[in-house]
């Protein structure tokens, strides 16, 4: 591996600048990205909130059962209700990302002599992150799904890795509540998270009890949710009228509804039909965000400690069982490149090598054209989308133009 020559050391008050300005841009990225791909929660994607332990013990109603317990008893679960949580989520995800951000972009050093450009390459770094398809873009087009929530709450336990101290019993109370919230999380966060924290454990000689108690307890909350969590067609009825109850101001999609029931891989056979007509879309979007997967491999290339290290990207490939499962085949696409791109970020701080992981951009004009390319992407693309396949090709530029010649 080439060495890489130690950067000096940056004035502390330079480097609180640049972080001060990180933060003002993220909040300029949310804001810009809200405006020009807000759309408002649909009664599909409302449904889900709804859900709670009322009835009986169910999957993916811990979420609807921690509104019931903060709900005051006058008040009933409303989309305006939904669309305020979940923008708390997203932006609580954008805080976490921002400081991880920060503490890759700007470490205590400054960027090599050479990085005279007016935007420099962290700055271009960062702005792919947010602005990525994969990331706040896509979670503004599915607005009010599940998934930011799960990983909103990885951040949490990864947090706690980070700080002075390295926490990580508060990841035995979270890791539990995953499969209760979405059981998906067995595919699309889990893997990497436990990898991660594997990492994190072995490179800094840490106690693995945290790790194996949070992996037991994750895998015994799924078992339980997997084996009891679904209704029984016979009562599904009046499982429905339960949940309606609980609504205000719409009704309850029933074609949502229908997850909860028993019957849990019907439409297997239709699904892998629908997904032989897709590949050529997959296949597409996969070639587009090259740019972010060439820069994430090669980053990791240049910071891996240990070779078994490698079992971090392989981990983000966990979702890719989900395209036979459901037909949200760009959403498992999403999840992947999500995972790959901000586990690396992670991987950096927790080996202690987010100077390296810097300076190997900054040293280097083809990832400096490489980040360019990725945020024409970003502008271009939209997000990725669900199951439609770009659904919404230069929202950024489009939403916002929209809204402001509606407004005037």
């Amino acid at each position: 591996m080439k060495a890489i020559s130690q950067p000096s050391a940056r004035h502390p008050n330079a480097q609180s600048k640049n972080r001060l300005e990180l933060y003002g841009l993220s909040v300029l990225a949310f804001i810009w990205i809200s405006i020009g791909l807000y759309r408002p929660i649909n009664d599909w994607r409302a449904t889900g909130w709804l859900v709670n332990y009322d009835f009986s013990f169910v999957k993916r109603g811990l979420p609807g059962e921690i509104i019931n317990w903060l709900l005051p008893a006058t008040l009933e679960v409303s989309i305006p209700l939904i669309t305020l949580i979940t923008y708390a989520i997203l932006f609580s995800l954008l805080a976490l990302i921002t400081r991880l951000l920060s503490e890759t972009c700007f470490p205590a050093a400054k960027a090599p002599s050479s990085e005279r450009y007016r935007i420099t390459t962290p700055t271009l770094f960062f702005a792919a992150s947010l602005l990525a398809p994969f990331a706040f873009q896509q979670f503004f087009h599915d607005l009010g799904r599940y998934d930011t929530l799960n990983w909103l709450l990885c951040g949490l336990i990864i947090a706690g890795f980070l700080t002075q101290t390295g926490i990580q019993w508060h990841g035995i109370i979270i890791a539990p509540l995953l499969p209760l919230i979405h059981e998906a999380t067995l595919f699309m966060c889990a893997p990497t998270l436990f990898v991660v924290w594997g990492i994190y454990t072995h490179h800094n000689k840490k106690s693995f009890t945290p790790l194996l108690l949070g992996g037991a307890l994750y895998f015994a909350s799924l078992i339980a949710v997997l084996l009891y969590g679904g209704i029984p067609l016979k009562q599904y009825p009046l499982f429905f009228e339960s949940v309606s109850e609980t609504a205000q101001g719409f009704t309850p999609s029933e074609d949502a509804m229908q997850v909860y029931l028993n019957e849990i891989a019907s439409g297997a056979q239709t699904t892998l039909s629908k997904l032989a007509g897709r590949a050529d879309n997959i296949a597409a979007i996969v070639i587009m965000l090259l740019p972010f997967s060439w820069i994430s491999l090669s980053l990791f290339r240049t910071i891996i400690v240990r070779r078994w290290h490698w079992l971090l990207p392989l981990s983000c490939l966990s979702a890719t069982p989900l395209y036979a499962l459901g037909v949200d085949f760009f959403r498992w696409t999403a999840a992947i490149h999500f995972n790959l791109w901000f586990s690396i970020i992670v991987y950096a701080v927790i080996v202690n090598r987010q100077e390296m992981l810097i300076q190997s951009l900054c040293d280097s004009k083809t990832y400096r054209r490489v980040l360019w390319l990725a945020i024409a992407m970003c502008i271009y693309l939209g997000p990725i989308g669900v199951s439609t396949f770009l659904p919404e090709r230069g929202a950024l530029i489009r939403g916002v133009a929209a809204k402001i010649h509606f407004a005037h």
